[in-house]
């Protein structure tokens, strides 16, 4: 871990990504070892691959890009291939001990895998968008599928893995938006699914990339659909559907609910915030009424893009 934290760009970069390449054979066996067994050695392990990526990521040159694309994808592949059981204590009444010990596990390891995937997907949106090898998008959307059956509500309830998720989708849906569109409606739908948690969630750093990542998905549709003035690489106009046709529980469009929420919660920040003007309101602390003019301030993109993707469903909102 040292050794990758230190990693600077010039020739210290390039013996520190040597050592790397020597020893990421054995990083992978070692994984495949402890996987089941070993969490605090799986933590390490995890935690050591994400600091290299960062520290390396943005400044490879192709040829050793993709070795640690597939480095990354073989250490995806590693995780995902040994599931860790519960002890036999959980039949003796150490159950709710023992769950609780694999959320903490399962909370270290994939907060360091999903920012290993955000460091990946950093580079391609540092580089305006394009992207710098093919297999980080794979990589990236391989890792999302692979990862998002075992992102649960309770998880998401530790800060930092919640902030990493959001990042991660956020960077993703900007970055590959052509990739985002030949998701399989399924997997679309159920990643697009937990983007209302994050809408409604506290945290400015959940809320925002969760804002990010609705307006990217809102562009691609206009895109998609030809509006006038806006356009995303790699996503053809004139298609009648860009997006993967999910819809949300309530039945309506995937976007036009979030429009909806979208809508509820800035009219909520609104009406609170004329509550506080007012001395019957004074009960609000200054740091939510803070939080809350923020949220509606960065809104206002993923506003715009929603409104133009579903203008029906806005001028229906209009007439409510």
């Amino acid at each position: 871990r040292g050794a990758g934290r230190a990693a600077a760009p010039g020739p210290s970069q390039a013996a520190a990504f040597g050592c790397f390449a020597q020893s990421a054979e054995a990083l992978l066996a070692l994984l495949r070892e402890h996987r089941r067994a070993q969490p605090q050695m799986t933590a390490l392990l995890l935690k050591t691959i994400e600091e290299t990526v960062d520290a390396h990521a943005s400044s490879l040159e192709p040829p050793q890009l993709e070795q640690m694309v597939r480095f990354v994808q073989e250490t995806l592949t590693a995780y995902m291939g040994g599931e860790r059981t519960l002890a036999d204590g959980a039949a003796a009444g150490e159950g709710g001990r023992l769950h609780a010990e694999a959320n903490a596990e399962a909370y270290r390891e994939l907060k360091s895998l999903l920012r290993t995937l955000s460091h990946l997907s950093a580079r391609d949106l540092t580089n305006g968008g394009s992207e710098s090898c093919a297999g980080v998008a794979r990589t990236v959307f391989f890792g999302i599928n692979m990862l998002l059956p075992r992102i649960s509500s309770e998880l998401l309830a530790f800060p930092k893995l919640c902030q990493a998720y959001f990042t991660l989708l956020s960077f993703a849906f900007e970055v590959y938006p052509a990739h985002v569109c030949a998701l399989p409606l399924e997997c679309f739908g159920a990643l697009a699914g937990t983007l209302e948690y994050g809408l409604g969630h506290a945290n400015r750093q959940v809320s925002h990339a969760t804002l990010q990542a609705v307006g990217s998905l809102a562009l691609v549709q206009c895109a998609a659909r030809g509006v006038v003035g806006v356009s995303v690489e790699g996503v053809a106009s004139g298609r009648s559907q860009g997006l993967p046709p999910a819809a949300s529980a309530d039945g309506r469009p995937l976007l036009a609910h979030f429009l909806r929420a979208l809508v509820g919660r800035l009219l909520g920040v609104a009406s609170r915030g004329a509550a506080a003007a007012t001395p019957q309101g004074g009960g609000e602390s200054v740091g939510s009424a803070e939080a809350e003019r923020d949220f509606a301030e960065c809104a206002s993109d993923a506003m715009l893009a929603l409104v133009l993707a579903e203008q029906a469903a806005f001028g229906g909102l209009c007439e409510e």
